[in-house]
């Protein structure tokens, strides 16, 4: 679909455990700022990009792991919106080191648009338009739109 987007991050002390080894749980915060970057570089501005983590939840969320990552060393996060369906986008990471083609891990996390109340919503035109797909998805008419067609 669209993508790859790449992002580089260097890996803090901070984020380490006692063998210098980033802690597991750290590699969901490389794909949220790999996520960050993949809507940038899509061209959202702030307020889209405020807006959409305002209005989006993680439904699910995995993470492989194929080789430790270390204190400082440069890692490369590539985005990928892999799936899109009528309220939920799958967006697919692949982690590298950067300058090499040494995988370190590999994840997904599947978003869902929610409402101000927290339920589930199709995913907003402004969002489709964005990423260039509203053309390739066609949406389902709203009721109300329906029954106004059905008026005419």
């Amino acid at each position: 679909m669209n993508g790859p987007i790449k992002c580089t991050i260097r890996a803090r002390i901070g984020e380490t455990d006692a063998l210098g080894v980033v802690y597991y749980g750290n590699v969901f915060s490389y794909f949220e700022v790999a996520r960050f970057e993949f809507l940038k570089a899509l061209g959202f501005k702030e307020k889209e990009l405020r807006t959409f983590f305002l209005n989006t939840y993680v439904l699910d969320a995995r993470c492989i792991f194929e080789s430790p990552i270390r204190a400082l060393d440069e890692i490369e996060v590539e985005t990928t919106l892999s799936e899109l369906g009528q309220k939920t986008f799958k967006l697919r990471y692949l982690v590298s080191r950067k300058g090499s083609q040494e995988e370190v891990a590999k994840g997904y996390t599947v978003g869902i648009f929610v409402s101000r109340n927290g339920q589930s919503i199709p995913i907003p035109r402004w969002f489709l338009d964005k990423i260039g797909r509203l053309n390739k998805h066609p949406r389902r008419p709203s009721r109300r739109m329906a029954q106004r067609r059905g008026r005419s």
